[in-house]
């Protein structure tokens, strides 16, 4: 099986790099970092991508590849890896929110008392 590189496709330059410093095959798709337990064809790239991209605009996808591609796999790598990227994203959103919030009302106390 030939190594892919992240140019192997111009559909998919620029959005994907691999992470040598982790001893599984990772990379970074669309900036969510995706586990591969197999260096992937350039279509498993170009379809792991496609799907990061349709999750992160909320939309639908549709993926048509032959049988005994990497379809199966390529997406749950990469629809787990983008869920598990949300829930951390999210939870540092509320973070924010609960900081500003705490700050904006230990403001208007102060107003208040003046």
């Amino acid at each position: 099986m030939p190594k892919p590189t992240d140019t192997d496709s111009p559909a998919i330059q620029g959005d994907i790099r691999l992470d040598s410093s982790v001893k599984s095959t990772m990379y970074y798709i669309g900036g969510v970092p995706v586990h591969f337990p197999f260096v992937p064809y350039p279509s498993q790239l170009g379809m792991m991508n496609h799907m990061i991209r349709a999750l992160n605009k909320a939309q639908n996808t549709m993926i048509e590849s032959p049988t005994g591609s990497g379809k199966s796999l390529a997406l749950l790598c990469a629809t787990l890896a983008w869920r598990q990227s949300f829930v951390v994203r999210q939870r540092k959103m509320q973070e924010n929110v609960r900081q500003i919030i705490t700050r904006f009302c230990m403001h208007n106390t102060t107003l208040l008392r003046s």
